[in-house]
């Protein structure tokens, strides 16, 4: 983000967080710079949207970016959390035609276009913190121990949701999803390498946004 209370941060992380103030940005900010280009691509992500629609005071409130900074920005991305929405969101139309506009004022401008990935291809990464969010025990697969891109550890799993443990999530049998690894669990990565050697599943649920594993 160029400019205002989120700049430095990832225009998509701000999207998947907070997708009223991108709304407001597109919307109210005349600025031929203050635009989106690819906006397709964001409309095509499900939000987590912690803070609701604040309209025109979008561009106000601090306690978002505040959470910003504590909670989410040292420990994930946009590349790993992009699939990780719960809500549909769709910018309004009066938006999308001054972004439109101010597309048109940029002389030889070119929009990149992402490629969309299928549904069933998307990695979830489950990290919600600060929401208090919680679901059922599901089983899980170990398929893959990685970094994110925060350079921190995570693990891959391959998730049986088809009884909808996680009620947000698609329900189905191998549903692609990812976490941040934690001491928390008391299974330490060089176990997790073994568990993916060996095939070997475990159970897991969301308590109060953060991943838990047990054996």
């Amino acid at each position: 983000m160029p400019f205002g209370k989120f700049k430095g941060f990832e225009l998509g992380m701000v999207y998947i967080l907070d997708p009223s103030y991108i709304n407001w940005m597109m919307l109210e900010t005349k600025m031929a710079n203050y635009c989106v280009g690819d906006f397709e691509f964001l409309e095509s992500l499900k939000v987590i949207d912690r803070f609701g629609d604040q309209g025109w005071l979008a561009h106000h409130v601090e306690a978002d970016t505040e959470e910003f900074k504590k909670l989410w920005r040292p420990f994930v991305g946009f590349a790993d959390i992009k699939f990780s929405g719960k809500e549909d969101y769709c910018f309004s139309s009066f938006a999308l035609e001054t972004n439109q506009e101010k597309l048109s004022e940029i002389p030889k401008f070119r929009i990149s276009k992402t490629k969309l990935i299928p549904e069933e291809e998307r990695t979830r990464y489950i990290f919600y913190p600060g929401t208090g969010i919680s679901t059922g025990t599901v089983s899980m697969l170990p398929t893959s121990v990685s970094t994110n891109s925060r350079g921190l550890p995570s693990v891959n799993f391959l998730m049986n949701n088809e009884i909808g443990g996680f009620s947000f999530y698609p329900a189905r049998k191998d549903l692609k999803v990812a976490t941040s690894w934690s001491t928390k669990w008391g299974i330490g990565l060089k176990e997790f390498e073994s568990k993916v050697t060996n095939k070997t599943p475990v159970l897991g649920c969301i308590k109060d946004g953060m991943m838990v594993i047990t054996r």
